[in-house]
């Protein structure tokens, strides 16, 4: 039961992330004409994701799971008893989120080392 959720949690806070990563990317591609600037650009906007992601993990609260993309997508004989599942949403999102925060922490970090890397060896 709780892989499933898991999964679905997945799949909810994956395609925010997406889109949030695609918001970026556009933000580089504006920025093509200076190599630096559009590493850099990457860079904070990726900070930016992983401040919000970080945010939003510290402030995940099981008294609202019924109003998750994840429960409206679980189906309803599939969804566990009461008294577990806000616990159990709430932790599949908690986890899910860090697991994003890191991986974006790691990308915006390769950016800005990247950017720097650039502007010294001008």
């Amino acid at each position: 039961m709780y892989e499933t959720i898991e999964r679905l949690t997945l799949i909810s806070i994956s395609r925010g992330v997406g889109f949030a990563a695609l918001a970026v990317l556009c933000l580089m591609v504006g920025f093509a004409a200076d190599f630096v600037n559009v590493l850099r650009a990457g860079g904070i906007g990726s900070l930016l994701i992983t401040i919000v992601l970080y945010f939003k993990a510290q402030n995940t609260s099981p008294e609202r799971y019924k109003r998750t993309e994840v429960w409206i997508m679980l189906d309803p004989r599939e969804r566990p008893p009461e008294d577990v599942a806000p616990r159990m949403v709430a932790e599949a999102r908690r986890t899910i989120l860090l697991r994003w925060t890191e991986r974006s922490a790691w990308i915006s970090a390769a950016l800005l080392i990247g950017a720097v890397a650039v502007l010294i060896s001008r």
